[in-house]
């Protein structure tokens, strides 16, 4: 799901999530979009591509309790909500 279908950019998640002191990253961007390897051939690659634009690495761990998911959860839909 995209963030037209999702409601908000992955930008807008990190943000929501920072104010609550929740960290969250973006991905980190494929081999084949990085400089170095720009002489080099591609053979596919979309799906990377579309995950390193919008997506978000959201907090994980064995450390993680019930109340810190449902924290997450929380702010995550209620975002969803407000742009659907």
């Amino acid at each position: 799901m995209g963030p037209v279908q999702f409601g908000a950019s992955h930008e807008a998640v990190r943000l929501a999530l920072e104010q609550e002191d929740i960290e969250a990253r973006p991905l980190g961007e494929p081999m084949h979009l990085q400089p170095v390897f720009a002489a080099y051939e591609v053979v596919g690659g979309q799906v990377a591509a579309s995950l390193f634009r919008d997506g978000l690495c959201l907090p994980s761990g064995s450390s993680l309790t019930d109340a810190d998911r449902a924290r997450v959860v929380q702010i995550v839909r209620a975002l969803h909500a407000k742009g659907t």
